[in-house]
């Protein structure tokens, strides 16, 4: 699997988990790119640093996306 394969593997993660935990559709758009800075800056505020380190990556990749 390819570093490009991976991005795209977490990118769909995110947007899975959105739907599915947050009833949220996460679409690769500046509405979904909106809506994950909301949610990052709410994780930023609520979550654990173990949880955040883990976070970096995956949302990352859906911003990449």
């Amino acid at each position: 699997m390819t570093i490009t394969d991976l991005i795209a593997k977490n990118a769909d993660l995110v947007r899975s988990i959105a739907i599915r935990e947050l009833g949220v559709i996460a679409n690769y758009d500046i509405e979904g790119v909106r809506w994950l800075d909301g949610f990052i800056n709410n994780q930023h505020l609520v979550a654990s640093e173990e949880l955040k380190e883990r976070l970096v990556q995956t949302l990352g990749s859906f911003l990449g996306e």
